[in-house]
């Protein structure tokens, strides 16, 4: 249906467009608030259907956390240094077919033998792509292993199985739970304790659960859910832009202008009203805009709290991090480093690896990721030839760090929690790092919440457990009749996920616009 050609315009919620509220200068089919990536899709694929669709965002940039920032000839993604659902058959290739991108925005694979590098004290490991390759590996590496290894995949693809269809739908789950035999068993248990049920030995574990430090949740909190999740999602579609995230988000934003589309850049909502079950229009620093149809790429709860009367909600936010952007006048290819990330661990224990910055604010040896992004994309797309970009995250707590804003303390924290980070990838993984620095730059998790617009920099809008993600689980539709909600919290995390669920939401508003059209007419 997205690949149809474009259709006359019309509003999406029905036929009888609400009315133009007095005084309102701009009217539009749909208004889009976030040019972020659940708002750029839904904003693209409405153009493309022949909507007169705007976006209003809050920043001077659009890609929310794929935005790019350039400094001295180096450029930085946001928070986005690999991405899932960009192979052939992937969310994301979809979307760009829909828009006819998808041989303009290409992809680079990362090292299928090993895209991921866990690193314990006394060795690493790398993940190859493909979760049956992983098992293999995982054999080879533990042997005393294999049974409960064997037993762990198995489980991973039973759930794999029951969720590939209709995903963590409480109401379908309720409705069908013989069909979610595993998902129910095991998916909500942390990921520990399905590894003392399956008696894997320790340092296994901290093997196979090494990339968690990706959603910043140890093993002992974090659902099994969320690994399975992880192993099948990256290990099936690991990418890169060969051209870097701001080539894409600049194509995509392309796309939407030339289907006659627009992206209105330091306009944030201050107000969205509401005349009755319908919102009317939505109030700005720079005027009021009005339309048929809204979609809030914005976090949800912050949503609500600019409708008057608007509902309440009560989920958690995710973990959040500090990043460090670091240009270094060295190609790191010569030194080992290639299309793999880093994920390095002070000691076996990960979730008191993890809870070392996130919950004590110790940075002097703590869990971090790594990327070289440059070496990713293609060369010279990103960086100098020679040189090579670095970004580093650690876990970290954002009230931490806002009771250093509110002080007066925040900006030397950062730049000492920056230094502590940096000395510890020179320590342990990239040897004379500081002497090759030729920029470098820091965010905080409050830098991150106001540079990006997440809420209390939290990486993945809700929460990644059971309890926020589907208990508390909040619906794209929400109790106003053309208000709908996009993103993270409100679809899923990460790019695929937030792509996956605006093209859904799309795709439905668009058939129920063309059923309620196709009733008006018979009955006319």
């Amino acid at each position: 249906m997205l690949d149809s050609p474009n259709v006359t315009a019309r509003p999406v919620t029905g036929p009888s467009p609400t009315p133009r509220p007095p005084g309102v200068a701009k009217h539009y089919d749909a208004i889009v608030l976030g040019a972020g990536w659940g708002g750029l899709t839904a904003a693209t694929l409405l153009a493309k259907a022949g909507r007169r669709v705007v976006v209003l965002e809050a920043a001077d940039r659009s890609g929310g956390c794929g935005q790019t920032l350039v400094r001295d000839g180096f450029s930085f993604c946001a928070e986005m240094q690999y991405l899932m659902g960009c192979g052939v058959d992937g969310v994301v290739q979809r979307w760009l077919r829909a828009l006819r991108l998808d041989d303009v925005v290409k992809f680079n694979a990362l090292d299928p033998a090993g895209f991921d590098r866990i690193d314990l004290p006394g060795g690493s490991f790398r993940i190859p792509m493909g979760p049956r390759r992983f098992e293999q590996a995982l054999g080879a590496a533990f042997p005393d292993d294999l049974i409960a290894i064997g037993k762990l995949f198995a489980l991973m693809s039973d759930i794999e199985e029951e969720i590939a269809v209709h995903g963590i739908d409480l109401e379908y789950l309720e409705r069908h739970p013989f069909q979610f035999e595993k998902t129910a068993l095991y998916g909500l248990w942390p990921i520990a304790r399905v590894f003392e049920h399956l008696n894997l030995s320790a340092r296994a574990q901290a093997v196979i659960a090494g990339q968690c430090g990706d959603v910043g949740l140890g093993p002992k909190e974090a659902p099994f859910l969320c690994l399975q999740a992880l192993i099948y999602g990256y290990g099936t579609s690991v990418h890169f832009p060969k051209r870097g995230m701001g080539f894409f988000v600049e194509q995509v934003v392309r796309s939407l202008t030339d289907h006659g589309g627009a992206v209105e850049y330091e306009t944030p909502a201050t107000r969205i009203v509401r005349d009755g079950d319908r919102i009317v229009s939505v109030e700005t620093p720079r005027g009021t805009f009005s339309a048929d149809l809204f979609i809030s790429d914005i976090d949800p709860a912050r949503t609500f709290a600019m409708v008057e009367g608007g509902p309440s909600t009560s989920y958690e936010q995710s973990s959040s991090c500090f990043t460090v952007f670091l240009g270094v006048d060295v190609d790191l290819a010569g030194q080992g480093f290639g299309r793999f990330n880093v994920w390095s661990y002070p000691e076996d224990d990960l979730d008191a690896a993890l809870d070392r910055s996130r919950a004590r604010h110790d940075f002097e040896d703590p869990f971090f990721f790594l990327s070289t992004p440059s070496l990713y994309a293609d060369p010279g797309e990103l960086a100098p030839r020679g040189s090579t970009t670095v970004q580093i995250n650690a876990a970290a707590d954002f009230e931490w760090f806002a009771a250093a804003k509110r002080d007066g303390r925040h900006d030397a924290e950062r730049a000492r929690v920056a230094e502590s980070i940096v000395a510890a990838v020179e320590r342990r993984a990239i040897p004379g790092l500081r002497a090759h620095r030729v920029v470098q730059e820091a965010w905080s998790p409050v830098d991150l919440a106001a540079h990006v617009g997440l809420e209390r920099g939290g990486m993945y809008g809700a929460r990644l457990d059971f309890h926020n993600r589907v208990l508390r689980r909040v619906s794209p539709r929400t109790p106003f009749k053309n208000l709908f909600l996009t993103g993270a919290t409100a679809g899923g995390p990460g790019l695929q996920g937030v792509v996956g669920a605006s093209m859904r939401l799309v795709e439905q508003l668009l058939a129920e616009d063309a059923a309620a059209t196709s009733a008006t007419t018979v009955s006319a």
